[in-house]
């Protein structure tokens, strides 16, 4: 458990805003996170999210000072010195037992923006999946992800966390809702991720006909488009020409914003006041376009109040919360013990297979042709139960002694 290490930027130690300098998009994440398997580390999960990007890594060496300065500049390495050095100084880093606490906890939802909601979940396997699709993961990562949904699982179940539920999404469309009439709305749609989905589906079930779905891939684009009634168009296309809208919906996985001064001042030429709602980390929407139109912008930053009111909300939960946590972090340190046992004893059944092959067929060979074939099936039989017992009886021991050993 010593090798596991978690390095966190967050809406708490480094604010919404400034979480885009450390999204990696997922089309580059493989590229990106590759040459970090070079420096010794043998598994990673790179997770990214509205609130927060995290790099959750397994590896045989010490994450010392010195070796945290090299896997961020891996990480990032157009960040210039002043940039680093705040990235290294503001960095949650968590080892060993408090890795997989805070590993359970981002999970639960519980170290969230939004205390309570659950997409995070679902983040959390894609991200996982990515990374095993990438290659960057084996069978520590797989108990842990496995031992991860069980305790997420475990809370909305258990707890009232989760009662009536207040994501991200939801809260954007509280203010969305509250700045528009949703009904009689033109909507444009940039990104058809899960976030936009979300959205463009809320609004569709109070009244909204009308939206134009923009994406890179145009299938997802007509996906979408076909599930509300609207418009599929390519992601190329945006900026072509003047549109008569009202609302932007815009949250996809660039690096770089997607709504420019100049792509927006051709959507817009007579600067008449639009809804943004922008979900995107980094944000979507350029900081010449917030500075110099008149907008209604929605952002991640800006839902930072209400989500405090629903913490105070759900506090009296958090203590349940973290008791289920702390059970489950007993079991699972349990599960990698057995496991270390099974993984250092896998060489035992080849060893005893061959010490069968040596004496029947070396050493005790002359011996056996003098038997005849009634003796010899009964030698085998002999020798095959006790190769199978020799095989399960010192891992049995083996668990006994862990058992034993978590009961002092």
């Amino acid at each position: 458990m010593e090798s596991i290490h978690a390095i966190a930027f967050t809406h708490k130690n480094i604010g919404v805003d400034a979480l885009g300098d450390f999204h990696i998009a997922e089309e580059s994440q493989q590229e990106r996170l590759a040459p970090l398997m070079d420096l010794g580390i043998e598994e990673l999960i790179f997770l990214s999210t509205c609130n927060r990007v995290e790099l959750l890594l397994r590896t045989g060496k010490t994450l010392t000072q010195e070796r945290l300065s090299v896997i961020l500049k891996s990480l990032y390495p157009n960040f210039s010195e002043e940039k680093m050095n705040a990235a290294f100084n503001e960095a949650y880093v968590y080892s060993h037992l408090e890795a997989v606490y805070h590993w359970f906890k981002v999970s639960s939802s519980l170290d969230s923006l939004v205390i309570g909601e659950r997409e995070i979940l679902g983040q959390m396997r894609d991200a996982y999946q990515r990374c095993k699709e990438f290659g960057f993961n084996g069978d520590f990562m797989r108990i842990l992800m496995r031992k991860t949904v069980e305790t997420a699982k475990l809370i909305y179940t258990e707890t009232q966390i989760t009662d009536n539920p207040i994501s991200v999404v939801n809260l954007a469309y509280k203010k969305l809702e509250s700045s528009v009439n949703i009904q009689d709305c033109k909507t444009l749609v940039i990104g058809a991720g899960k976030t936009n989905t979300a959205l463009v589906k809320k609004m569709r079930k109070h009244g909204a006909i009308n939206f134009k779905v923009y994406n890179r891939t145009f299938e997802k684009a007509e996906s979408l488009a076909n599930l509300v009634g609207g418009e599929a168009l390519s992601l190329y296309q945006l900026g072509s020409e003047a549109l008569d809208f009202d609302v932007v919906l815009t949250c996809t996985g660039s690096e770089n914003a997607m709504l420019t001064k100049e792509i927006y001042n051709s959507l817009n030429p007579e600067k008449a006041l639009k809804t943004i709602v922008d979900l995107a980390v980094p944000n979507d929407v350029s900081e010449e376009v917030r500075a110099e139109f008149p907008l209604e912008y929605i952002s991640v930053d800006g839902l930072k109040e209400v989500a405090a009111e629903n913490l105070e909300k759900r506090k009296m939960h958090l203590s349940h919360c973290e008791e289920i946590i702390n059970k489950q972090l007993k079991e699972f340190t349990n599960i990698h013990k057995t496991r270390q046992v099974e993984l250092a004893m896998r060489k035992v059944p080849e060893q005893i297979k061959e010490i069968k092959r040596k004496a029947i067929e070396e050493v005790f060979a002359k011996d056996l042709e003098s038997l005849d074939e009634n003796s010899k099936d009964l030698l085998d039989k002999v020798v095959k139960y006790m190769e199978k017992k020799y095989m399960t009886t010192p891992m049995l021991l083996a668990k006994e002694i862990l058992l034993k050993e978590e009961v002092r």
